[in-house]
């Protein structure tokens, strides 16, 4: 439903807003938090998409003093790096966020709309658009360019009728978003399981090291960074199953396994074509010994847990994985094996597309909610909003989604692995 009347907006990234609202300078509604200070004295925040989490543990502290930004409880916190598009929230934590981060403490208004408002698509196309690119200083200077930029702003009253209105959707959308992730956790286990039976039940076979029939690269930091609608963009991955970023140049070509080395440990998935691996991962191929999905297979119920360091940062050490002895039966009856459970997990595989795209639909329907609502597109002043149960939104736990100082020095080659 809209509202009755409108008037012209004349913004860039807005054209019209409801009558009775006002539209002010992003400069008089926040004022931008530079104290810089120490992990070590002030709690360690992640800036995600579902908004301002507490530090993973086993992130490591930094011996550098004032390599921080302060963050207030009550605080609008965004990434300014344009990969992390849709990162920011309201932090309910006093705590430091890395120097990436634009922190923002309000002057006026409720910090619940601010909320929403900076999460709104429109919002963030047009803060990115006038930031500066992903550079090295781009912490110190974005909020300076971000001043051209004007909000709109609804009465009070409304404002916490907006936020109360979102609040309750914004959960409804969650809570089914936990369902079908629930799903796929539970298919992931039975494919596991029927990955397991049928490896097991393998009866002629060598135990042979794993280096024995595969090769592994190890992942590395890219020299540029590029956007993804650039003609040459080349994908570039991590530990997680997602494009990470896009770089001009690939590093390896054709069909690979990636597994986790850091953040998230194995989980091995498929990439074909030209990409590139960050050092959070490494990318794994067969050789004439092994047939490509058999492998793939192997890696699935390979006991990662038994490799991972007992160290601040857990990680897994590639040498390691590869003294590892794995049955190996002949080509042929590994061809055998994995066309098998190909086809035993095609139903499988089919719920699980299913589920994620349900919960791309269900994050898309999220933000277009948020950025209509928000903007005034659509009137919410009149719903009455019911009682409901409150669904946490899950931390975002790969280590592509912690801040720069917190995936530094990864960089080790399988080289550097054998002198560990």
């Amino acid at each position: 439903m809209r509202y009755e009347k409108y008037k012209e907006a004349n913004l860039p990234w807005l054209k019209e807003v409801p009558e009775h609202w006002e539209i002010k300078n992003i400069n008089n509604i926040f004022e931008e938090r530079r104290t810089k200070v120490s992990d070590k004295d002030y709690q360690p925040l992640s800036v995600t998409k579902n908004g301002i989490m507490l530090q993973l543990e086993n992130v490591a502290k930094s011996d550098n003093s004032d390599n921080r930004k302060k963050v207030t409880a009550g605080d609008l916190v965004i990434n300014s790096r344009s990969d992390r598009k849709g990162s920011s929230g309201l932090s309910s934590y006093t705590g430091s966020v890395s120097l990436i981060n634009t922190v923002l403490s309000p002057r006026m208004g409720f910090r619940k709309y601010w909320h929403y408002l900076l999460k709104s698509n429109d919002f963030q196309e047009e803060f990115y658009r006038n930031g500066k690119g992903i550079v090295a200083d781009l912490w110190s200077t974005n909020f300076q360019s971000m001043k051209c930029i004007e909000f709109p702003i609804p009465p009070l009253f409304e404002q916490d009728q907006i936020a109360n209105f979102l609040d309750w959707k914004i959960n409804e959308i969650n809570r089914l978003i936990k369902v079908e992730k629930k799903k796929i956790a539970s298919l992931n286990d039975l494919n596991s399981k029927i990955i397991y039976k049928n490896i097991d039940e393998i009866s002629e076979y060598k135990l042979v090291p794993l280096k024995r029939i595969c090769s592994v690269t190890p992942g590395k930091e890219i020299l540029k960074e590029v956007e993804s609608t650039d003609d040459a963009a080349i994908r570039v991955f991590g530990s997680g199953e997602s494009v990470f970023k896009y770089t001009d140049r690939f590093m390896l070509d054709g069909e690979h396994i990636i597994f986790g080395r850091k953040g998230t440990i194995g989980k091995p998935y498929i990439v074909d074509g030209k990409f590139w691996i960050i050092d959070t991962a490494y990318a794994m191929i067969n050789n004439e010994l092994s047939d490509f999905r058999f492998l793939y297979y192997t890696m699935i119920i390979f006991p990662w847990d038994n490799y991972s360091t007992n160290t601040v940062k857990p990680s897994i050490v590639a040498t390691q994985i590869l003294a590892e002895k794995i049955k190996v039966p002949s080509v042929n009856v590994q061809i055998e094996v994995a066309t098998r459970i190909d086809k035993l997990l095609d139903k499988n595989n089919a719920l699980i597309n299913l589920s994620y795209e349900y919960i791309s639909n269900l994050q898309q329907l999220k933000q277009s909610l948020i950025s209509e609502v928000v903007t005034g597109k659509i009137n919410v002043q009149n719903i009455e909003i019911p009682e409901y149960e409150v669904v946490e939104a899950e931390s975002e736990e790969d280590v592509e989604e912690l801040e720069d100082e917190d995936v530094e020095e990864l960089e080790i080659d399988i080289e550097e692995d054998e002198e560990e």
